[in-house]
């Protein structure tokens, strides 16, 4: 028996047969799979893909219009919170309407330097009411004044026109009265001109008397007021503003004038999502579960 030739490589074993990628094949699989689909997407009818697309577009646009009516539909104690809002809004409102109503019709505030002789006689001078115009004479008390607000024409050559938008405020003798002068008037402005101050003025005009503790607008101005002429921070003071207009305030006629129409259409929605409530449920008693 003839012993057969050694192996080149001793007794090792030989190694597996390794697997021979055919060249490009991945390539040739993604081709494959593109020309697939793109024969699927032949096959689709154009109507039929674009009526698709539009049922689509129709489902979101319901979808999103449902969303919209959260508030409207599903929350009834939203509305009638937006309907106490409007109306409480409609109330702190009403005086500035109500001073653009009356304000043809002038009161007798009588004259602030008297005022500490009547009481001191045991009488009683005329009350002060707030919001409410009347006529007022008074003297300038302090060589100091407060100029507040803003020029409108400030090139304007004439010197008591340069000076519209703009107001000076001061002390008047008598008490814790202070009065808002428009600078653009000649008596004022004169005055000051003239005599270097508004100390000693006298005058009698009519504007609108305030109490700034019942008047936000006006209770920056009255701190300011306190501290430049050293009044106590909690002694009442009076403001009578002499270029008052009730156009000036829009705000609140402006708020006057929409929030009851916002109380009516809250007050519509609230009551159609009560009818709708008790319309599903019997005896309306998840009419305002939220």
């Amino acid at each position: 028996m003839s012993k057969a030739d050694p192996s080149p490589h001793g007794d090792l074993p030989s190694a597996p047969p390794q697997a021979v990628d055919e060249p490009h094949a991945e390539g040739l699989r993604d081709e494959d799979a593109w020309r697939l689909e793109q024969a699927k997407l032949a096959e689709v009818d154009p109507d039929e893909l674009f009526a698709m697309w539009a049922e689509q577009d129709r489902l979101e646009a319901e979808e999103q219009a449902h969303s919209e009516r959260f508030s409207m539909g599903r929350h009834p104690l939203l509305l009638a919170l937006v309907f106490v809002l409007s109306c409480s809004l409609t109330y702190r409102s009403w005086p500035a309407v109500e001073a653009l109503i009356s304000f043809d019709e002038v009161g007798d505030c009588g004259r602030v330097i008297d005022r500490p002789l009547m009481e001191a006689r045991g009488e009683s001078p005329v009350p002060f009411q707030h919001l409410k115009r009347c006529e007022l004479e008074g003297v300038v008390q302090q060589l100091t004044l407060i100029p507040i607000g803003f020029y409108e024409d400030e090139s304007n050559a004439d010197m008591f026109a340069k000076n519209k938008g703009v107001s000076y405020v001061v002390k008047l003798s008598g008490g814790d009265v202070f009065a808002i002068l428009p600078a653009h008037e000649p008596w004022v402005e004169g005055h000051r001109l003239k005599e270097g101050s508004l100390f000693g003025l006298e005058f009698k005009a009519a504007g609108l008397m305030i109490q700034p503790a019942e008047e936000p607008v006006y209770q920056r101005l009255a701190a300011r007021v306190k501290e430049h002429f050293q009044v106590k921070p909690s002694a009442p003071v009076w403001i009578f503003d002499v270029s008052y207009s009730p156009w000036d305030h829009k705000t609140p006629l402006v708020t006057f004038a929409l929030s009851p129409l916002l109380a009516l259409l809250a007050l519509f929605g609230l009551t159609r999502a009560l009818k709708a409530s008790k319309h599903n449920t019997p005896h309306g008693a998840d009419a305002f579960k939220v």
